[in-house]
């Protein structure tokens, strides 16, 4: 099944892929037929097609986001989030304590307030997955990002694994 949602841009469309021989997985991918990487896509919308895509979920699904540059607000929220962490060596571009990029930013990802504000009523998070996490200048990378200073994480690929209370 594919549905489709509008974005704050016209020509960006949020689609919602789920595979009726595995409806515990859903997809979001962003499309925009000039830009075959996708685009930004706002939080309003965001939230509106998760909230439609678990409408008819069952008690425990995962969401695969994609790209977090795809959603501004959270790549951004992300690397402020490190600049204001002690946790977080901006001057290497990793945790102080060692633990993998994956580790620290999921972990800070499942903190953040712009992800839980993400989640439709009645969904708990119980998980947050990354993988391939690229550091660097947000405030270059993103768009009306004021995040400055390198080091800094601000995209992975994002996977969500929610429960319905």
């Amino acid at each position: 099944m594919v549905a489709a949602a509008a974005n704050a841009d016209p020509a960006c469309t949020l689609r919602i892929e789920v595979d009726r021989r595995e409806p515990a997985w859903i997809r979001l991918r962003s499309v925009r037929p000039e830009a075959p990487g996708g685009c930004a896509l706002d939080t309003d919308t965001l939230r509106r097609t998760l909230a439609e895509a678990l409408a008819a979920a069952g008690p425990v699904v995962t969401v695969a986001l994609g790209r977090l540059v795809g959603y501004p607000a959270l790549a951004c929220g992300l690397a402020a989030q490190a600049a204001a962490d002690p946790g977080w060596d901006r001057r290497h571009g990793r945790a102080r304590d060692g633990r993998s990029d994956n580790a620290w930013t999921a972990q800070a990802l499942a903190a953040s307030q712009p992800l839980a504000g993400l989640l439709p009523a009645g969904w708990t998070l119980q998980a947050v997955s990354v993988e391939k996490v690229l550091k660097g200048r947000p405030a270059q990378q993103l768009a009306d990002c004021p995040v400055e200073g390198g080091g800094l994480p601000f995209d992975a690929q994002l996977w969500l694994r929610l429960r319905r209370r």
